[in-house]
């Protein structure tokens, strides 16, 4: 865009407005759009409205223009917040948040009106953002640019005393939704809960994008901290509806953590790290949740920390060790097999919880070596087992997703027999179905490989996850394990009942065979073997014990009998 320069107003300048007829020329532009710009009216007026705007801010023009004009009634009006660049007379680019407007009255054709506010005039002529602080996808301010105006915002409100919130919200299960829709389903769904987030905030708050799947908040200049949960809510409300996506209606939730300034902050860096601790507390509870921040988090952040830093060295102290819980033949009630499972037992600590350490272990990929050394260790005491006359005895591994993802697990796999010299249809793979939810296809293949080789290979918790009965006819499993949160009903619960009944029945025309988890009473064994599942495992038969016991159950026969009610 080429114009003269002209002169700055005098006196307040009004929020910059450009308006354009149905055709997108220009026929109204104020003294703060030629502020903005840099431009008089009369240079601009009768050009295309995109002229004012970069090329690469051109779709998002059009895409929000699309938008109205299926959401406009005959008469009225409705508006869509944009985050835009406009290009300026020097050719310097300046950041804007835009209300994008349509008016319709009767029959005439409907006008555009652009209510712009210039981040630079915002923060009274602060340093000004470019090309690479906005997210290049959905067009907002990105994690640079996002705390740069939540900073020039705060220092305005610590002045006057007032309060603010920042919010950070992650899409739930994303990662499905891209390796289904791929990136480019996944990318649109981004931009429309951009657009839908911005659609529900004040005048002057302001959304971005941190990467990924998350989005964060700042609602600017509040009253009362009581404020804030309404509009919060309003917000997470704003999922309640499914987004377009190829075709397809997807019902999507999210998890979002808030802190308040200045209680739990004074500056973006404080509030958004607070924000993602709450965020972290609201996303281990239920779906579509938000929590406050509270300043209990910030010792169990510490916790946490220091949790990590001594699992990090647990392997190489030795401090880990494998306990094994039988498996048993519903029919003789003798030991069959065994699940080796990994325990820590911390000197100062002492033993700390496998739901506490296991999920540690796979976030920060821990769990690649240690699961390596559980393949290692498991394996050589089948041997031992087997030496010594025990058995035989099925051996069932599990193996985490980082595990199945890593390059090196059939190498790993095939060092762990060489060493102990047990035969790979001796061990039992067990994985659970968000394995092969991200890629199907090469999920399919290193299944194929595994089963080639001969190792059996176990669905874990069946029925927990999306489309089991899909996978189950399509990869090549020997057995699925029932998930105990099944069974704690049965016989009792007649719906329960049905669906475990409807499991065995599947599994068996599939020729796979069920093993049922968690079972701790002996009307629940019995009700299992008559509907023709012909293994279990629980506490009702035996806890998970030490090597050694395994032995001696064995020598004593290996019988486990459950005790009646």
């Amino acid at each position: 865009m080429s114009c003269a320069p002209i002169n700055a107003p005098l006196g307040p300048v009004p929020d910059p407005v450009v308006a354009a007829d149905s055709s997108l020329q220009i026929i109204g532009f104020n003294t703060g759009a030629e502020a903005v710009f840099g431009c008089p009216a009369r240079e601009v007026l009768g050009r295309d409205l995109v002229s004012l705007f970069p090329e690469r801010f051109v779709s998002v023009l059009y895409d929000g223009l699309g938008e109205l004009r299926e959401e406009a009634p005959e008469t009225g009006r409705v508006s869509r917040r944009l985050n835009l660049f406009g290009v300026r007379q020097d050719g310097e680019e300046v950041a804007l948040d835009a209300t994008l407007c349509m008016l319709q009255s009767g029959r005439a054709e409907s006008s555009v009106v652009l209510v712009l506010r210039s981040h630079s005039m915002a923060a009274e002529q602060g340093p000004q953002p470019d090309q690479g602080k906005t997210d290049g996808l959905t067009a907002l301010p990105n994690r640079i640019l996002f705390p740069e105006l939540v900073d020039q915002s705060l220092k305005r409100l610590e002045h006057h005393g007032r309060n603010a919130a920042v919010i950070l919200i992650d899409l739930n299960r994303f990662r499905l939704i891209n390796s289904s829709l791929g990136q480019a389903g996944g990318d649109r769904l981004l931009t429309q809960v951009g657009r839908r987030l911005q659609s529900h905030l004040r005048p002057g708050d302001t959304v971005g994008r941190q990467g990924g799947d998350q989005f964060a908040v700042f609602l600017n200049d509040l009253g009362e901290v009581e404020h804030i949960p309404p509009l919060v809510a309003r917000l997470m409300d704003s999922f309640s509806d499914p987004f377009q996506v190829q075709g397809y209606e997807l019902f999507v939730t999210a998890s979002a953590g808030v802190s308040v300034f200045p209680d739990d902050g004074t500056t973006s860096e404080d509030l958004l790290q607070r924000a993602d601790m709450a965020r972290t507390r609201a996303e281990d509870t239920v779906q579509n949740n938000w929590a406050f921040f509270a300043p209990d988090l910030d010792t169990k952040a510490w916790e946490r920390l220091e949790l990590e830093a001594r699992l990090s060295r647990a392997l190489e102290r030795q401090e880990f060790h494998l306990v094994y819980q039988p498996i048993v033949d519903l029919a003789s009630h003798r030991m069959i097999g065994v699940e080796a499972l990994l325990r820590w037992a911390h000197p100062e600590l002492g033993p700390v919880s496998p739901g506490v350490f296991i999920p540690l272990l796979e976030e920060t990929g821990m769990i690649v070596a240690v699961g390596q050394w559980v393949l290692q260790e498991a394996c050589q005491q089948l041997r031992a087992w087997q030496d010594a006359g025990v058995g035989p005895l099925d051996l069932s591994i599990n193996l985490s997703p980082r595990q199945f993802a890593d390059r090196q697990l059939e190498s790993i796999l095939e060092g762990a027999l060489r060493e102990s010299g047990v035969g790979p249809g001796q061990i039992r793979l067990e994985i659970t179905e968000s394995l092969f939810l991200r890629d199907l296809p090469e999920a399919s293949e290193i299944l194929s490989r595994l089963n080639d080789r001969g190792f059996r290979l176990a669905l874990d918790d069946f029925g927990t996850g999306f489309s089991a009965l899909n996978y189950l006819r399509r990869l090549p499993f020997h057995s699925l394990k029932i998930d105990r949160s099944f069974l704690a009903d049965i016989p009792r619960v007649v719906e329960d009942t049905a669906l475990v009944r409807g499991i065995i029945h599947l599994a068996d025309t599939l020729r796979i065979r069920t093993v049922a988890e968690g079972v701790e009473r002996s009307e629940q064994a019995e009700f299992l073997r008559w509907l023709g599942c012909p293994e279990a495992q629980g506490f009702g038969f035996s806890p998970p014990v030490s090597a050694e016991d395994i032995s001696r159950l064995a020598w004593q026969g290996g019988f486990l009998s459950l005790a009646p009610e």
